[in-house]
């Protein structure tokens, strides 16, 4: 498959923004002066052109002197622990893989989910419950629309089958 396929150039820009912004907020979301356990940053590459995909770049050392790179680390807030990274099944993203030939969203999952060759290792999904701001046909619903009516037929023919 082409790697201009324009499903498969977003998910590779969804993808290289997430790792990015996990990266800014390592970076800028830290705050203190302790001092690093090791002597060097490993610095990680995806690129929206999926020429590089969690490519190590190479490491920023820990000198003392002022580097191109400001990292700040504290020591005392610990976070959360980095279990895995994902994506999420909308309307419209189910709509789009629905749209393309077999051979072609079996592919781009394959990019998406695989940990081996072409993919990224996705390992997380969030489903919204009822439709999101980006749903292919930009009507929002609910599963109840209407008291007693509940239903997930919407789902059923546009979501789930993906998700399978």
């Amino acid at each position: 498959m082409p790697s201009s396929t324009p499903p498969l150039r977003r998910a590779r820009a969804a993808a290289a923004a997430l790792v990015m912004a996990v990266a800014a907020l390592g970076v800028n979301g830290a705050a203190g002066t302790a001092r690093a356990a090791e002597p060097a940053a490993q610095v990680w590459v995806t690129t929206p052109d999926g020429s590089r995909k969690l490519t190590p770049e190479g490491n920023v050392p820990f000198t003392g002197t002022p580097q191109s790179v400001d990292i700040r680390i504290d020591a005392a807030d610990k976070g959360q622990r980095f279990t895995g990274a994902g994506a999420s099944v909308t309307g419209a993203s189910a709509h789009l893989l629905q749209g393309l030939p077999q051979a072609q969203r079996t592919a781009v999952l394959k990019s998406l989910f695989s940990t081996e060759g072409d993919g990224i290792g996705l390992n997380y999904l969030r489903q919204p419950l009822g439709s999101t701001d980006f749903d292919a046909d930009g009507n929002a619903y609910t599963y109840e629309d209407t008291r007693g009516a509940f239903s997930i037929d919407r789902d059923r023919s546009r979501i789930i089958p993906v998700l399978k």
